[in-house]
């Protein structure tokens, strides 16, 4: 496995407006079991139409805050993931993240 990148270099592309955000996903009042299924969902089946996903944990007891970056090691979106990084304050700040991801990799079909 390799180990994440949070990357400063993110943030600086979306605020001068080289990246857009494709998809919000929204954790607000998920236990914890249910917001990692959302968050594998996201960074394993939206990444062929969603590159650029922004993910709202919220600051409260910052416990979905502090298990995000676990989550993303995980096998099933650790290959995926490019890098993540903080949400600006336009976009919830400490209490939100970036994750870009890569393009799918599904094989073509070829023809025979």
């Amino acid at each position: 496995m390799t180990s994440l990148v949070h990357s400063r270099s993110l943030v600086a592309q979306i605020r001068k407006g080289k990246l857009r955000i494709d998809e919000t996903l929204d954790l607000h009042g998920l236990d914890q079991n249910t917001a990692f299924q959302r968050v594998r969902a996201a960074c394993t089946h939206t990444a062929d139409r969603s590159r650029l996903l922004l993910v709202i944990t919220g600051k409260g007891r910052d416990i979905l805050r502090s298990q995000l970056p676990r989550w993303l090691e995980h096998p099933s979106i650790e290959p995926r993931l490019i890098d993540f990084a903080e949400a600006r304050p336009e976009h919830g700040g400490s209490g939100a993240f970036y994750i870009r991801l890569r393009k799918s990799t599904t094989p073509r079909k070829t023809l025979e």
